[in-house]
């Protein structure tokens, strides 16, 4: 452990980070004062705050310090260079089911993914949308079939619409709607793709969806497959 933190301190200093160590509640927290703003890709930003972390592509916090520590067999491969570190969890740790951050398992559950959804709703003015039973159920067996199957369409294993996932309870509402997300590690990452596609954002901030169910499944592959129906309920 000393040895990984005293290569990737000497890695940073070297990109010109200062750490500044202090004393907080008897803990020795590390301060990271950047002197630039842009560091290396594919990471797009680093910023300082009581935890350094670089941010992925897709806007998924990387923290190189937790990367190397988890994975021992990746910092002896490889090093502990933060660069090569997050190209490797790019390129390959998320196809190896590896966590970028000590907080991934929690990021990828179905309400995380509600919560960042409506919390981006109330950013941009848009009402948000309550938790549905109905179609909390419909997302989870349509991420599960996704991910079991290996496919990403809006259309069912069997050829069929997706919308039949919800049966007869498909009249309880005015009109549904379908984001999927395939190969993402955690709920802020589905949801920053999203964000960047015109159809997908138009999903999430459609005022007149007032209810909306999210499912996530996890394929043989280690893929995670997000599943987010939006409906406005009669």
């Amino acid at each position: 452990m000393a040895k990984i933190i005293h290569a990737l301190a000497t890695e940073l200093k070297a990109r010109g980070i200062v750490i500044k160590f202090v004393d907080v509640i008897s803990a020795a927290i590390a301060t990271i004062v950047l002197c630039t703003a842009q560091i290396w890709s594919p990471a797009l930003v680093a910023f300082a705050d009581m935890v350094y972390v670089y941010h992925t592509p897709d806007g998924d916090g990387f923290d190189p310090w937790y990367y190397a520590e988890a994975n021992p067999d990746v910092a002896e491969s490889i090093g502990t260079d933060a660069q090569a570190l997050l190209e490797h969890y790019w390129y390959h740790g998320i196809q190896e089911g590896r966590q970028p951050n000590k907080n991934t398992s929690y990021a990828v559950s179905a309400s995380s993914v509600i919560t960042l959804m409506n919390n981006y709703r109330a950013q941009s003015g848009v009402a948000a949308c309550s938790t549905d039973s109905v179609l909390m159920t419909a997302a989870q067996e349509r991420a599960r079939e996704l991910a079991d199957n290996e496919m990403f369409a809006h259309s069912r294993p069997d050829g069929s619409k997706w919308q039949t996932i919800l049966g007869d309870n498909l009249s309880l509402y005015v009109r549904v709607g379908e984001n999927l997300g395939r190969g993402q590690s955690s709920a802020t990452s589905a949801i920053y793709a999203w964000q960047r596609s015109t159809t997908h954002n138009a999903l999430l901030l459609n005022s007149n969806m007032n209810s909306v169910g999210v499912g996530v499944a996890k394929s043989a592959s280690g893929q995670y497959y997000f599943v987010l129906i939006a409906g406005q309920k009669r």
